[in-house]
């Protein structure tokens, strides 16, 4: 049976065209790799009145459109996963220039700490994430500066001394 026989048997109503957009078929072809020529007419209808669309007369054509909308779906759903990996705010630790707004940083430390259930950076799973890692740097680049080596004992007694005052201060006051 020819193209035009099919598409009277099967009572298709609008416009339709036996060729194909070359582009279209390379497309299907590059997807699924077969050949959707001798399975499609292109359809101008109600539901595509200006561009057309592509209209399987056989049942290869049926399986041909069901294959390439369920590759479709996949590319969408393996774009919407990369659109959903977008830069997280720790991964700016590599930019030209860093953040300045803590909450984004501290919020997204929340996110991790629950994604790893737990309330604790001192849990192996938390202080092994580099993602972790990275938001402390930032966290700690803000409050030190990006170069800084920091001993945290030195740390430790400056912030102990200045707990003290503040404690004598209240005391005197």
């Amino acid at each position: 049976m020819t193209k035009e026989e099919t598409v009277k048997a099967l009572g298709i109503k609008g416009t339709f065209y036996y060729a194909l957009p070359q582009e279209w078929v390379e497309t299907v072809q590059a997807e699924i790799g077969v050949d959707p020529v001798p399975h499609f007419v292109w359809l101008y209808d109600e539901e595509a009145p200006l561009f057309g669309r592509p209209c399987p007369i056989t049942a290869a054509g049926a399986m041909i459109q069901e294959a390439l909308g369920k590759a479709r779906k996949a590319k969408s759903d393996i774009m919407r996963e990369v659109r959903n990996m977008e830069k997280k705010i720790e991964d700016t630790v590599f930019d030209v220039s860093i953040p300045v707004n803590s909450r984004p940083m501290l919020n997204r430390m929340l996110e991790l700490l629950e994604e790893h259930d737990t309330n604790s950076l001192l849990t192996e799973r938390a202080k092994n994430d580099p993602r972790v890692r990275r938001l402390m740097w930032l966290l700690a680049s803000q409050v030190y500066g990006q170069c800084t080596i920091i001993d945290m004992m030195e740390e430790w007694n400056k912030m102990y001394q200045e707990w003290l005052e503040a404690v004598e201060k209240q005391q005197v006051g």
